[in-house]
């Protein structure tokens, strides 16, 4: 099975029809490239000729509330498949499947509609949809077409675009409406849609829920600038809503390969139907890969009753172009716009968070490393552990008193060494007495001196007192 489905119109040149048809243009804008055909005689006949493996056929039937009915016989190849009695009553019914073969070897075959019973003329032919053998030849003079449906894998969506649709009129049902019972709509800004074929001609079609007074969308061909999709002009009459439009539309010169992305300029406004492309051969190029969303210079909610849209035109940061991809991956639907910013939002957040903790333990580490320098003095005990020799804590044969305040003094006498007379260092003496006075000061006051026979520090040894 190749996966290429081609739709053929009602009204193609290539249906043999014998007499007891009535052809004629489609009474709305629900019916297949604008035309219907009405079976009006008993016996009369229909066939066509394809290269495929299945066929479906599809019609439309008037609202009647007489509720007459009609019957089709339908064959392949001469072989009679199923008889279809189609009823009416008081509604109208759009893109109702008649009939749908079974799988069939891949090859040329005919399909054949015989009307055996008519009450009326209110079941119509509107288009047969086949899958084609692949790379097989389809007649340029015809109205064939290779067809793409909005759920079809040669598209890739990226996120923002959710099946449904919001705002139909009383009596209209999505499903009776729509070429697949279904469309795609693009909900979120920057939500893109990429599609790569080969020919000669493509016209994307889908839904108009109401009347905008700018265009609901734009697309990029083969990586060129954005174009602003085709609007109904303001003196035409708009009923909700516009089934099968036309959003875009365009032919060249010769056959070649294309690459196709459309995003949506209002949210919840652009609703994708199908999309048929004009080729010589039934055959698409690798899926495309899912586009990256352009950068807008505004944004647009979607309208209400008392809004109105305004127009924005998509700037770009580089021109977007599908490139070819083997994933043939259906389309995918994602985060809204919301949600990335929260994660954005909270991602800062963390950062800053990390930010503030560094600095804290970096002022911490700091003030550690600094020295006290509160104070200018230092008691005895801190000398002496500066040292490295435990504090005099006093001696047992002397008695207790008070020695408030007093100085400490680190002196030698004079000619004294690092070390003693036998070689051995001695730990330092503390001496506490009258001593002699010095200028300035008063007898009653203490001395305390500090004896030490290892080498001073420099700081130390600039001045040199005579020891009692």
């Amino acid at each position: 099975m190749s996966g290429v489905f081609v739709i053929v119109d009602d009204q193609d040149p290539n249906i043999r029809y014998s007499t007891g048809w009535s052809p004629g243009p489609s009474e709305n804008q629900f019916q297949f490239a604008g035309t219907m055909t009405a079976a009006s005689s008993l016996g009369s006949t229909a066939s066509y000729q394809f290269d495929g493996t299945s066929i479906s056929v599809f019609g439309l039937i008037r609202a009647n509330s007489n509720k007459p009915n009609t019957t089709f016989d339908f064959s392949i190849d001469g072989v009679f498949q199923t008889s279809l009695i189609i009823l009416t009553d008081q509604n109208e019914h759009f893109h109702r499947r008649f009939f749908a073969s079974p799988a069939l070897e891949d090859g040329q075959h005919i399909v054949e509609i015989t009307v055996s019973n008519i009450s009326s003329s209110d079941v119509l032919l509107d288009y047969l949809i086949y899958e084609a053998s692949q790379n097989a030849t389809l007649d340029p003079s015809s109205s064939a077409r290779l067809l793409v449906l909005n759920t079809s894998p040669q598209l890739a969506y990226s996120q923002g675009w959710s099946t449904g649709i919001t705002g139909l009129r009383p009596g209209l049902v999505e499903t009776a409406i729509s070429l697949n019972n279904s469309v795609e709509g693009a909900a979120d800004l920057g939500a893109t849609v990429a599609f790569n074929f080969t020919g000669n001609g493509f016209e994307v079609r889908g839904m108009l829920v109401q009347e905008f007074p700018s265009a609901v969308a734009a697309y990029s061909l083969d990586g060129g600038p954005w174009v602003d999709v085709q609007m109904p002009t303001a003196d035409a009459s708009y009923t909700n809503a516009q089934s099968n439009f036309e959003f875009i539309g365009q032919t060249f010169d010769s056959v070649g390969p294309h690459s196709l992305v459309i995003t949506p300029l209002i949210a919840s406004a652009f609703y994708l139907d199908f999309i048929t492309v004009q080729s010589p051969t039934a055959f698409f190029p690798r899926n495309a890969n899912i586009a990256p969303p352009p950068n807008l210079t505004g944004a647009i909610e979607p309208l209400t009753s008392s809004t109105s849209a305004i127009a924005v035109s998509p700037t770009l940061t580089q021109h977007l172009s599908p490139t070819a991809s083997g994933s043939g991956a259906p389309a995918v639907h994602g985060l809204r716009a919301g949600a990335i910013a929260g994660i954005c939002i909270a991602i800062a957040a963390c950062l800053c968070a990390v930010a503030l903790a560094t600095f804290l333990l970096r002022r911490r580490s700091q003030r550690k490393a600094r020295p006290d320098q509160s104070s200018g003095s230092r008691t005895v005990s801190e000398v002496a552990a500066s040292m490295g020799t435990p504090a005099w804590t006093g001696r047992s044969d002397l008695t207790s008193r008070s020695v408030t305040p007093f100085t400490v003094h680190r002196d030698e006498p004079s000619g004294l060494g690092s070390a003693s007379s036998t070689g051995k260092s001695r730990p330092p003496m503390v001496h506490i007495g009258q001593g002699m006075p010095r200028k300035g000061q008063r007898r009653a006051e203490p001395v305390v001196s500090v004896e030490d026979e290892r080498t001073e520090p420099p700081a130390y040894a600039e001045q040199r007192l005579p020891v009692e």
